[in-house]
């Protein structure tokens, strides 16, 4: 397996694995729906993020086919805290043919030593309650809890 940043390219198979991806979580979580032009929508988001400095876009190869990928930026706390910088995990998603061979874990570390050069020390993601798999695959990786973010879906009657 080969980890490298991705390229244009790769978001043709990156844009597939974004499917699989927003399907699983369509499926545990109607907040999850997508619209008809999506798939476009995410290719050019994916795009954009190639040349951003504040983003590091991994993918994971296996035998020159894109298995998996992921995106991180640079962010900036407020200045109320001694932290100045994080990186929040955008994404993470791995086929899921080759799901228990350790892809997403060697992304997660690939991205991590690309971190640690830039001089981030703290990571953060945000993760879909009714998805199981996630939630442990999180923490498995030493993440923890700290805060819960919330949703409600409001109607106004006219």
């Amino acid at each position: 397996m080969e980890i490298r940043k991705a390229q244009k390219t790769d978001l043709e198979k990156v844009v597939e694995l974004w499917k699989d991806l927003m399907k699983i979580h369509a499926e545990q979580d109607s907040y999850f729906q997508i619209t008809e032009d999506a798939e476009n929508a995410y290719h050019e988001f994916a795009k954009s993020n190639l040349d951003d400095p504040d983003k590091i876009f991994l993918v994971a190869l296996e035998d020159g086919v894109v298995i998996g990928y992921i995106l991180a930026e640079i962010c900036s706390y407020p200045p109320i805290y001694p932290r100045k910088s994080y990186a929040e995990i955008i994404e993470i998603m791995v086929a899921d043919f080759i799901r228990e061979k350790s892809v997403g874990s060697e992304l997660l570390n690939n991205l991590f030593k690309e971190f640690v050069s830039c001089g981030i020390k703290h990571i953060e993601c945000q993760v879909s309650a009714s998805n199981p798999i996630a939630n442990s695959f999180w923490k498995k990786a030493g993440f923890r809890d700290v805060w819960k973010r919330y949703y409600k879906q409001i109607m106004l009657e006219s």
